[in-house]
């Protein structure tokens, strides 16, 4: 529901407003479909500055000519640093298997063995200075896990192409937006 408009404004709409089947038409890249605009939209696009309708129009027609899929020597760069970054953090992770490998081993034994001792002193210190010792390392370890997560996601991104209905849907817009000029 739009907002409430002013006397002004309902006349300016009710005089450039199309008849019901008359309005544009834009395309539903999730349906596939073709999908009339709602009488919301078509207030939007008459009360919105023609000015900024056509600089929408030109900067959707610019950022298509541009089409991220041509990037291909940028897709390349970036597949390349981020196939770089994903082997250095491995190697680097590999490098806190040996201590904490060892760790990941024996905590849940040395807890499952502490089972009736959790009052001895000497126990709770053992098990607060290994917790001490290697929690640098495991904090370190999970810092690489996290990036090279985030790189994952970013070489997916990468790899995306933008879809020819998503396309179709924007240029549909861009009509919408000039057939109320």
């Amino acid at each position: 529901m739009p907002r409430p408009l002013t006397s002004q404004e309902v006349k300016k709409v009710a005089r450039l407003a199309k008849p019901d089947l008359a309005r544009p038409y834009i395309y539903d890249a999730a349906s596939g479909q073709l999908q009339q605009i709602s009488k919301d939209f078509e207030i939007f696009l008459i009360l919105t500055p023609g000015g900024v309708r056509n600089q929408i129009t030109q900067y959707i027609s610019l950022i298509l000519k541009a089409d991220i899929n041509n990037l291909s020597v940028r897709n390349k760069l970036s597949k390349q640093w981020i196939d770089n970054e994903i082997k250095d953090l491995e190697k680097e992770e590999k490098n806190y298997d040996d201590i904490l490998g060892i760790y990941d081993d024996l905590i849940p034994k040395l807890s499952a063995a502490k089972t009736g001792f959790e009052d001895v002193d000497e126990v709770n210190s053992l098990m607060s200075n290994f917790t001490l010792l290697t929690s640098d390392f495991g904090e370190q370890r999970d810092g690489i896990r996290f990036d090279k997560a985030v790189l994952s996601v970013l070489k997916i991104r990468e790899s995306v192409t933008l879809p020819d209905d998503i396309k179709k849907e924007i240029q549909s817009y861009a009509r919408a937006l000039i057939a109320y000029d």
